[in-house]
């Protein structure tokens, strides 16, 4: 078996680790950088077995103080980055961005990161860059590993050395098989949560059975060495966020990392003499620390100033990160790690004392919804802007039936109306302006809007059953056709249920974009037996982000003007499908896109708010003040020719 001993390329390793992970989330070319999360998995596997072993051997393992070291290594230095992280958020932040920050801290206390933040976003989500402790998730699944793998080890140990390696190996074939299964089917669970991560670390672990490479030509080791790096740095160069990870695609700078430790176990080849440096050795220690710092720093100012950093303030943030990484390894990790500061027994008390602080903090700050109290009514007033559509729409049940709200010209006959206005949540939106332009045109209509239940007949989301979003579609066709109404005004948020968001479904097909298709050709069908003329309105840009959030966040840096959102080339790419199937109905409906009036003709970014007046009230849904900017004037024009029919 291999010596384990101290091996300076090793830490020149970990700095090419946090280099690619720093580079990557600092959007500074290797996009793939997240592999370096992966190269300090194999380090962790390989340096924790190996002392367990080396331990055992020896005859003094104990688990006290096996885990005495982890907490001395661990928890002083991400204690202090934390409680300097709510520090800044209490400046920083809104109120549900800080109370999600409490959430989060709260979950890192526990070693629950990777938990929280696989429930709560994706590691590749555009929101998920703004979230201070994301970048803990790792630490979660490390410290959940060294909870249960010391005691498989000594579970093991009466065995022998051949049916540890036996079992050690299965239980990493048993888990890149469950990862492999869970990025086909299951993506944000298997990135952030130990069982399909475990392999990673116990590939590392193998490394330490494995019999010293004596029979293995040291022109080959070197040549295992160059490859082995080229690996590395070619998977961080080329991986995308959309390569499915980690899965067989993480097999590349796994196996990478633990063929260049075990190439040089015995002697050191170039490569890893490079790797050896002062340099690099440097930047090794200290990279755990860069770690904790690197992200939060980026977090915050993209939190401040948008997701687009400019490259001077990219720099500044990475020397911070830098600075503050090194003075946490000098004046924090190291010397509680070398017991030049605090005994056993203080270290165990100060992490009590530190959990417990971190943990009642963190609860204060979730109970009072992010300390609300920070900001004033007014502003405020923009962080919560309410849905409009929240008085709006039918009223009633699927058990007690439902009334739809008659709308427009409420003094003149309201027993003939004229049109319904029909969709789920969107709909809803609309209720207040096309209320006010039908009364200018003296025309009365029903209200048919019901939160999650798009106007396509037989057809239901994932939030809604289908006994209920049948009935209520059948309702307001009844209704329809017993009020003699000549117009059927159709909005919803036809994008996210034809490309699955909504998980829209019929009983012919799970395929969503099928499942629209039906329903609506259902819904025109019935309209056109009536004779009754169908208007669309195409769903106005999605954003995929809270709009009044990041209004806010402009209120807060001074700026004033417009503030944009997605760009007209990623909404028409959202819009594909439900576009092209409108545009394919031809004279059978009568399409209505207020593209024109979402967008800035110089920049064609979409319009989400100016001047500190948010335009949506969340990612999807218009405000108010942003159904009167989108749509007033094609309202308008649609009352107009219904009045001149």
């Amino acid at each position: 078996m291999i010596e384990f001993k101290y091996r300076p390329d090793v830490d020149g390793l970990r700095a090419i680790a946090v280099v690619l992970v720093v580079l990557f989330h600092a959007g500074l070319g290797f996009p793939g950088g997240f592999i370096g999360v992966d190269v300090f998995f194999v380090i962790s596997g390989f340096l924790i077995t190996g002392l367990i072993l080396k331990q055992q051997d020896s005859g003094n393992f104990s688990l006290t103080n096996f885990w005495i070291r982890r907490i001395r290594r661990i928890i002083p230095a991400v204690t202090v980055m934390v409680i300097t992280v709510l520090v800044a958020g209490y400046f920083l932040l809104l109120p549900s961005d800080y109370a999600d920050l409490g959430s989060s801290t709260i979950a890192q206390q526990l070693m629950l990161s990777n938990v929280y933040f696989w429930q709560n976003t994706g590691y590749f989500d555009g929101p998920a860059d703004l979230k201070p402790l994301l970048h803990t998730w790792s630490l979660a699944v490390e410290e959940q590993f060294y909870l249960f793998y010391p005691f498989l080890l000594i579970f093991l140990h009466r065995f022998g050395r051949r049916t540890t390696i036996i079992a050690i190996g299965l239980l990493a074939l048993g888990s890149l098989a469950v990862s492999q299964y869970g990025v086909e089917n299951h993506r944000s669970a298997t990135f952030f949560l130990l069982p399909t991560r475990a392999w990673e670390l116990l590939i590392g672990g193998l490394i330490c059975f494995l019999p010293k490479p004596t029979r293995i030509k040291p022109k080959i080791l070197v040549i295992c060495s160059w490859l082995s790096l080229g690996a590395i740095l070619g998977a961080g160069w080329s991986y995308t966020s959309t390569t499915p990870f980690p899965g067989l695609a993480a097999l590349v700078p796994c196996v990478a990392t633990a063929a260049l430790i075990y190439a040089n176990s015995l002697q050191q080849s170039f490569p890893a003499a490079v790797l050896a440096s002062r340099p690099f050795v440097v930047v090794g220690l200290t990279s755990y620390s860069l770690y904790l710092w690197h992200w939060p720093i980026l977090a915050f100012l993209r939190y401040r100033f948008g997701q687009e950093l400019s490259m001077p303030t990219i720099s500044a943030a990475l020397c911070s990160s830098v600075v503050l990484g090194f003075f946490s390894w000098r004046c924090v990790e190291t010397p509680i790690r070398q017991k030049k500061l605090f005994a056993s027994t203080y270290i165990t008390i100060g992490t009590a004392v530190s959990f417990l602080a971190v943990i009642c903090l963190s609860g204060v700050v979730i109970q009072s919804s992010g300390l609300r109290s920070r900001f004033s009514g007014e502003f405020l007033a923009v962080v919560e802007i309410p849905y409009a559509g929240h008085d709006a729409g039918a009223k009633g049940s699927v058990d007690e039936g439902w009334t739809l709200p008659v709308i427009g010209e409420v003094d003149g006959d309201a027993s003939t109306p004229k049109f319904v206005l029909w969709g789920d949540s969107f709909s809803k939106c609309l209720s207040s302006l096309v209320d006010e332009v039908a009364a200018e045109h003296g025309i009365s209509g029903y209200d048919a809007g019901l939160g999650g239940t798009p106007p396509l007949i037989g057809s239901w989301t994932g939030t809604e059953n289908s006994r209920k979003a049948n009935a209520f579609n059948d309702f307001v066709l009844k209704t329809c056709n017993a009020s003699s109404v000549d117009w059927i005004i159709l909005f919803a948020a036809w994008d996210i249920h034809a490309n699955g968001m909504s998980h829209l479904r019929d009983e012919k097909s799970g395929n969503s974009f099928e499942a629209f298709k039906r329903g609506f050709e259902h819904t025109l069908s019935e309209a056109e037996k009536s004779e009754i003329t169908v208007v669309v309105i195409l769903q106005h840009p999605y954003q995929r982000k809270n709009v009044p959030s990041k209004v806010a966040r402009q209120v807060l840096s001074g700026r004033t003007g417009n503030v944009y959102g997605v760009s007209r080339s990623d909404h028409l790419t959202y819009q594909e499908k439900t576009r092209g199937y409108f545009a394919s109905l031809g004279d059978r409906i009568v399409l209505v896109d207020a593209d024109k009036y979402c967008f800035d003709s110089v920049n064609d970014l979409s319009l989400i708010g100016r001047d500190h007046v948010p335009y949506y009230s969340d990612g999807g849904h218009p405000s108010r003040e942003g159904v009167r900017v989108f749509f007033k004037e094609l309202i308008s024009d649609i009352f107009a020719e219904i009045k001149e029919r």
